[in-house]
């Protein structure tokens, strides 16, 4: 039986349970309340061509899958990696379309297609090892139309792993909504 938790509906299902030779993770990042959340090992099932090792954490706000909540398809996730990877901006835009295609792939899977042409991925750099930017990914789970969100990612290295942090939701993102999502990012705290 399925336990279904935020996006880990598909993730799961996706997913095997965590791989015994998965590096553990050396870091802390609390869920916030009413907030859910999942780890899920690298190499991704959904997708196996990021050449990555390591967990994926998510932490999805109040109302993740609801279209009528301020909370939709507005979640923060940590991709930490083994190693220093090479992460520009090319890697990066490369590797969150890959991300986002598989994902609707495995949720869509026999039931519509998903025309990976659709999905664009612009980002662009900040200050430090910081980008922005925007995303158009396919809604697969509630909707199956395309949704348009924002995207704030920072890499940060942590010892021998790399930590990528992202805020991800759909526009606008009011005050309230910018400081949940940052404050759940600025609460990731690893060994350095």
């Amino acid at each position: 039986m399925r336990r279904v938790i935020g996006v880990a509906a598909c993730l799961l299902a996706c997913s095997p349970a965590r791989a015994p030779d998965a590096a553990p993770a050396r870091f802390t990042w609390p869920t916030p309340a009413g907030w859910k959340h999942e780890t899920i090992p690298f190499p991704l099932d959904f997708a196996p061509e990021l050449p990555y090792r390591g967990v994926e954490e998510l932490r999805f706000m109040p109302g993740f899958f609801d279209p009528n909540s301020s909370g939709f398809w507005s979640y923060a996730f940590v991709w930490w990696i083994e190693g220093q990877p090479k992460l520009d901006t090319a890697v990066l835009t490369s590797n969150v379309h890959t991300y986002f295609v598989g994902l609707a792939r495995a949720v869509a899977e026999g039931k519509f297609p998903v025309d990976p042409s659709t999905f664009q991925v612009s980002l662009v750099p900040g200050e430090g090892r910081s980008f922005s930017g925007t995303l158009r990914v396919l809604d697969a789970f509630k909707t199956h139309k395309d949704i348009d969100l924002l995207a704030r990612i920072r890499i940060t290295e942590c010892a021998d792993h790399t930590a990528v942090l992202a805020a991800i939701a759909p526009p606008p993102w009011t005050p309230e909504k910018t400081e949940a999502l940052e404050g759940c990012v600025r609460a990731f705290d690893c060994t350095r």
